[in-house]
């Protein structure tokens, strides 16, 4: 039998760095889901709440509720009862701050003509003038 070279170790064993694993049943997932209600980070069996029971379970509506005074769409908890006027209520009589989407923070690429949105194995930042372009 060969003797394995720390090289050939390291390569083997970078695979596990890639994806992470399941929080529920620890399976190394390649493409991990990561739930929006407890931030942990799931397999396809577990990807929804009830599958994992999720602490803090969200939910978007299917038909998106927007605030008219705010302008913003609104996620509204599993755990919340009520019609859709209900929640517009508390949303805002609670002076817009429940039920607010929070925006993911993406990036897009830079170049002139293209807008593509980061994804990070094929963007990169620019030491020079610090913006992301897509490769």
């Amino acid at each position: 039998m060969d003797k394995l070279t720390p090289e050939d170790i390291e390569d083997k064993f970078s695979l596990l760095d890639i994806g992470s694993h399941c929080n529920l049943c620890k399976r190394n997932d390649y493409l991990p889901f990561k739930c929006d209600g407890c931030n942990l980070k799931f397999c396809m069996d577990h990807r929804r709440p009830k599958e994992h029971h999720c602490k803090n379970p969200t939910i978007i509506n299917k038909v998106a509720q927007t605030c008219k005074s705010c302008t913003q769409i609104l996620v509204v908890p599993i755990s919340e009862t009520g019609s859709k006027e209900d929640i517009m209520k508390k949303h805002v009589d609670s002076k817009c701050q429940l039920f607010i989407k929070t925006k993911k923070n993406t990036a897009r690429c830079q170049q002139e003509k293209c807008r593509k949105k980061d994804h990070s194995l094929f963007f990169r930042r620019c030491r020079n003038c610090k913006h992301n372009f897509c490769l």
